[in-house]
């Protein structure tokens, strides 16, 4: 029953999203943010640098997916997409994930993840 109940509520959450949509043609809507969360995000993600998915990563993408299965070293398909990539196009990849070390030939960087200040007293 609860469960029944969850699923209409999603199913509404969705329906509303299509209706905000419709009367606010320009305005984008992710995931319920408002405008200020939205336009933050936007402005994040303009400085990051997109490589488009192209058959050179996906055959990428295969090798090291086979490698791994034969080699016995697992990364998430996640990660082997973004190895892929970097690999792909001949980039070095810069991480704080040291399981990308496991990766055969990428040119790859760990970058120790800095721990959270505290504040300052």
């Amino acid at each position: 029953m609860a469960a029944r109940r969850r699923r209409a509520h999603r199913g509404l959450g969705a329906r509303h999203q299509r209706d905000l949509a419709r009367r606010n043609p320009g305005r984008r809507l992710y995931a319920g943010w408002g405008e200020r969360r939205s336009a933050a995000q936007e402005e994040r993600l303009a400085g990051l640098v997109w490589i488009p998915l192209d058959t050179q990563i996906v055959d990428e993408w295969a090798e090291l997916k086979a490698n791994s299965l034969q080699n016995g070293w697992s990364l998430p398909d996640n990660d082997l997409w973004i190895a892929a990539t970097a690999s792909a196009k001949d980039l070095t990849l810069v991480s704080c994930d040291r399981g990308f070390q496991a990766v055969p030939g990428l040119d790859w960087i760990y970058l120790p993840a800095q721990p959270e200040s505290k504040g300052v007293s």
